[in-house]
Protein backbone atom coordinates (compact mmCIF):
# COMPACT_ATOMS: atom_id res chain seq x y z
CA UNK A 1 0.00 0.00 0.00
CA UNK A 2 3.03 2.43 1.12
CA UNK A 3 4.42 1.46 -2.44
CA UNK A 4 1.59 2.21 -4.34
CA UNK A 5 1.16 6.05 -2.44
CA UNK A 6 4.38 6.44 -3.12
CA UNK A 7 4.44 5.46 -6.61
CA UNK A 8 1.44 7.98 -6.93
CA UNK A 9 3.35 10.63 -5.03
CA UNK A 10 6.53 10.91 -7.59
CA UNK A 11 4.46 10.62 -10.68
CA UNK A 12 2.73 13.46 -9.09
CA UNK A 13 5.39 15.65 -8.83
CA UNK A 14 7.04 14.36 -12.03
CA UNK A 15 4.08 16.50 -13.49
CA UNK A 16 4.55 19.98 -14.68
CA UNK A 17 3.93 22.61 -12.02
CA UNK A 18 1.15 25.23 -13.57
CA UNK A 19 2.31 28.22 -11.55
CA UNK A 20 5.83 27.86 -12.35
CA UNK A 21 5.02 26.93 -15.81
CA UNK A 22 3.59 30.27 -16.48
CA UNK A 23 6.98 32.23 -14.82
CA UNK A 24 8.85 30.05 -17.17
CA UNK A 25 6.89 31.89 -20.08
CA UNK A 26 6.75 34.95 -18.62
CA UNK A 27 10.48 34.83 -17.81
CA UNK A 28 10.86 33.65 -21.55
CA UNK A 29 8.89 36.55 -22.86
CA UNK A 30 10.63 39.06 -20.90
CA UNK A 31 14.24 37.66 -22.26
CA UNK A 32 12.86 37.73 -25.80
CA UNK A 33 10.80 40.97 -25.74
CA UNK A 34 13.57 42.78 -23.49
CA UNK A 35 13.74 46.09 -25.28
CA UNK A 36 9.73 45.86 -25.28
CA UNK A 37 9.25 44.93 -21.66
CA UNK A 38 12.18 47.84 -20.51
CA UNK A 39 10.12 50.68 -22.61
CA UNK A 40 7.13 49.52 -20.79
CA UNK A 41 8.45 49.52 -17.50
CA UNK A 42 9.85 52.98 -18.03
CA UNK A 43 6.49 54.49 -19.30
CA UNK A 44 4.56 53.22 -15.87
CA UNK A 45 7.53 54.47 -13.93
CA UNK A 46 7.54 57.83 -15.66
CA UNK A 47 3.69 57.66 -15.09
CA UNK A 48 3.83 57.35 -11.47
CA UNK A 49 6.47 59.69 -11.02
CA UNK A 50 4.25 62.40 -12.86
CA UNK A 51 1.42 61.43 -10.87
CA UNK A 52 3.29 61.56 -7.65
CA UNK A 53 4.26 65.12 -8.76
CA UNK A 54 0.82 66.23 -9.33
CA UNK A 55 -0.14 65.10 -6.35
CA UNK A 56 2.35 67.15 -4.31
CA UNK A 57 1.89 70.04 -6.48
CA UNK A 58 -1.75 69.98 -5.48
CA UNK A 59 -1.00 69.49 -2.55
CA UNK A 60 1.49 72.39 -2.27
CA UNK A 61 -0.38 74.82 -3.68
CA UNK A 62 -3.20 73.82 -1.31
CA UNK A 63 -0.87 74.67 1.77
CA UNK A 64 1.00 77.82 0.10
CA UNK A 65 -2.66 79.28 -0.69
CA UNK A 66 -3.95 78.26 2.95
CA UNK A 67 -1.15 80.46 4.45
CA UNK A 68 -1.16 83.30 2.37
CA UNK A 69 -5.04 83.65 2.92
CA UNK A 70 -4.43 83.51 6.70
CA UNK A 71 -1.64 86.25 6.42
CA UNK A 72 -3.57 88.26 4.48
CA UNK A 73 -6.98 87.69 6.46
CA UNK A 74 -4.64 88.90 9.45
CA UNK A 75 -3.55 91.86 7.68
CA UNK A 76 -6.91 93.19 6.71
CA UNK A 77 -8.56 92.51 10.16
CA UNK A 78 -5.43 94.28 11.52
CA UNK A 79 -5.47 97.45 9.22
CA UNK A 80 -7.60 100.58 9.60
CA UNK A 81 -10.74 100.30 8.02
CA UNK A 82 -10.67 102.95 5.32
CA UNK A 83 -7.29 101.54 4.15
CA UNK A 84 -8.11 97.97 5.00
CA UNK A 85 -9.11 97.09 1.07
CA UNK A 86 -6.34 98.47 -0.52
CA UNK A 87 -3.99 96.95 1.99
CA UNK A 88 -5.10 93.55 0.88
CA UNK A 89 -6.17 93.34 -2.31
CA UNK A 90 -2.66 92.71 -3.81
CA UNK A 91 -2.36 89.67 -2.05
CA UNK A 92 -6.01 88.59 -3.29
CA UNK A 93 -5.58 89.23 -6.55
CA UNK A 94 -2.34 86.79 -6.34
CA UNK A 95 -4.11 83.71 -4.60
CA UNK A 96 -7.05 84.01 -7.01
CA UNK A 97 -4.51 84.29 -9.94
CA UNK A 98 -2.34 81.55 -8.93
CA UNK A 99 -4.18 79.10 -7.02
CA UNK A 100 -7.93 79.97 -8.19
CA UNK A 101 -8.35 76.23 -8.40
CA UNK A 102 -7.41 75.15 -4.81
CA UNK A 103 -10.11 75.37 -1.94
CA UNK A 104 -8.36 78.38 -0.48
CA UNK A 105 -8.67 80.03 -3.51
CA UNK A 106 -12.15 79.74 -4.06
CA UNK A 107 -12.35 80.81 0.17
CA UNK A 108 -10.53 83.61 -1.21
CA UNK A 109 -12.69 84.72 -3.66
CA UNK A 110 -15.70 85.33 -1.45
CA UNK A 111 -13.45 86.61 1.24
CA UNK A 112 -12.44 89.26 -1.09
CA UNK A 113 -16.04 89.62 -2.40
CA UNK A 114 -17.20 90.26 1.00
CA UNK A 115 -14.34 92.74 1.76
CA UNK A 116 -14.94 94.08 -1.47
CA UNK A 117 -18.86 94.77 -0.37
CA UNK A 118 -17.87 96.31 3.14
CA UNK A 119 -15.56 98.78 1.08
CA UNK A 120 -18.42 99.66 -0.85
CA UNK A 121 -17.31 97.98 -4.38
CA UNK A 122 -20.48 96.79 -5.13
CA UNK A 123 -19.17 95.83 -9.07
CA UNK A 124 -16.23 94.11 -7.66
CA UNK A 125 -18.41 91.84 -5.11
CA UNK A 126 -20.89 91.22 -7.53
CA UNK A 127 -18.34 89.95 -10.66
CA UNK A 128 -16.84 87.66 -7.40
CA UNK A 129 -19.98 86.12 -5.93
CA UNK A 130 -20.69 85.11 -9.28
CA UNK A 131 -17.42 83.34 -10.28
CA UNK A 132 -17.86 81.90 -6.86
CA UNK A 133 -21.44 80.86 -7.52
CA UNK A 134 -19.91 78.58 -10.30
CA UNK A 135 -17.21 77.29 -8.14
CA UNK A 136 -20.09 76.15 -5.62
CA UNK A 137 -22.67 74.69 -7.71
CA UNK A 138 -22.50 71.73 -6.37
CA UNK A 139 -23.18 72.45 -2.55
CA UNK A 140 -26.23 73.38 -1.89
CA UNK A 141 -25.89 75.36 1.59
CA UNK A 142 -22.72 77.55 -0.40
CA UNK A 143 -24.48 78.31 -2.99
CA UNK A 144 -27.72 80.03 -0.81
CA UNK A 145 -24.86 81.78 0.92
CA UNK A 146 -23.45 83.28 -2.01
CA UNK A 147 -27.07 83.27 -3.94
CA UNK A 148 -27.71 85.74 -0.60
CA UNK A 149 -24.55 87.40 -0.43
CA UNK A 150 -25.38 88.26 -4.47
CA UNK A 151 -29.21 89.90 -3.32
CA UNK A 152 -27.98 92.17 -0.90
CA UNK A 153 -24.76 93.55 -3.53
CA UNK A 154 -27.69 94.08 -5.89
CA UNK A 155 -30.18 95.64 -3.47
CA UNK A 156 -26.76 97.84 -2.70
CA UNK A 157 -26.93 98.82 -5.87
CA UNK A 158 -30.70 99.86 -6.09
CA UNK A 159 -31.10 96.64 -8.86
CA UNK A 160 -33.80 95.45 -7.07
CA UNK A 161 -35.12 93.51 -10.33
CA UNK A 162 -31.84 91.67 -10.33
CA UNK A 163 -32.00 91.00 -5.95
CA UNK A 164 -35.33 89.56 -6.07
CA UNK A 165 -34.44 87.06 -8.82
CA UNK A 166 -31.69 86.07 -6.44
CA UNK A 167 -33.87 85.68 -3.26
CA UNK A 168 -36.24 84.01 -5.24
CA UNK A 169 -34.24 81.47 -5.86
CA UNK A 170 -33.62 80.45 -2.67
CA UNK A 171 -37.64 81.11 -1.53
CA UNK A 172 -38.40 78.64 -4.44
CA UNK A 173 -35.94 76.32 -3.71
CA UNK A 174 -36.19 73.03 -1.75
CA UNK A 175 -33.17 73.49 0.66
CA UNK A 176 -35.08 75.31 4.19
CA UNK A 177 -31.37 76.90 4.72
CA UNK A 178 -31.90 80.81 4.14
CA UNK A 179 -35.07 80.77 2.84
CA UNK A 180 -36.94 82.99 5.47
CA UNK A 181 -34.21 85.62 5.16
CA UNK A 182 -34.49 85.36 1.72
CA UNK A 183 -38.56 85.59 2.07
CA UNK A 184 -38.00 88.68 4.25
CA UNK A 185 -35.99 90.60 1.91
CA UNK A 186 -38.19 89.82 -1.44
CA UNK A 187 -41.28 91.59 1.59
CA UNK A 188 -38.65 94.35 1.77
CA UNK A 189 -38.07 95.23 -1.59
CA UNK A 190 -42.06 94.84 -2.84
CA UNK A 191 -42.83 97.47 0.24
CA UNK A 192 -39.98 99.53 -1.09
CA UNK A 193 -41.85 99.71 -4.49
CA UNK A 194 -45.41 100.24 -3.06
CA UNK A 195 -46.45 96.84 -3.11
CA UNK A 196 -48.17 96.62 0.08
CA UNK A 197 -50.24 93.63 -0.62
CA UNK A 198 -47.56 91.64 -1.76
CA UNK A 199 -45.06 92.25 0.75
CA UNK A 200 -47.87 91.44 3.72
CA UNK A 201 -47.99 88.36 1.77
CA UNK A 202 -44.02 87.81 2.04
CA UNK A 203 -43.87 88.91 5.83
CA UNK A 204 -47.79 86.36 6.44
CA UNK A 205 -45.90 83.16 5.29
CA UNK A 206 -42.79 83.91 7.52
CA UNK A 207 -44.92 84.14 10.42
CA UNK A 208 -47.41 81.18 9.64
CA UNK A 209 -43.86 79.22 8.00
CA UNK A 210 -40.97 80.16 9.74
CA UNK A 211 -42.18 80.97 13.25
CA UNK A 212 -38.47 79.79 14.82
CA UNK A 213 -36.68 82.38 12.46
CA UNK A 214 -35.08 85.16 13.66
CA UNK A 215 -37.27 86.88 11.08
CA UNK A 216 -40.60 85.90 12.55
CA UNK A 217 -40.63 88.66 15.11
CA UNK A 218 -39.49 91.04 12.16
CA UNK A 219 -42.21 90.19 9.63
CA UNK A 220 -44.69 90.41 12.82
CA UNK A 221 -43.35 94.03 13.50
CA UNK A 222 -43.84 94.80 9.86
CA UNK A 223 -47.33 93.52 9.77
CA UNK A 224 -48.85 95.30 12.62
CA UNK A 225 -47.36 98.48 11.26
CA UNK A 226 -49.25 98.16 8.35
CA UNK A 227 -52.06 98.10 10.25
CA UNK A 228 -52.10 101.24 11.84
CA UNK A 229 -51.03 103.02 8.57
Amino acid sequence: MVDKISRARKKELEQPDPFMESMQAIGDYCTKHKKQVIWISSVVIIAIIVFSGVIYSLKSAEQNASTLLAETLTRYNNTIPAKAYDAVKGNFEKIMDKYSNTDAGKLARIDFAAISYKASKFGKAHALYVTALDDFKDDPAMKNILLMALGHTCEAEKKYDQAKKYFNTIAQGTLPFLKAEAIFNLGMIKAAKGDKKGSLKMFKQIVGEYADSMYQPLAEARIVNSKSM
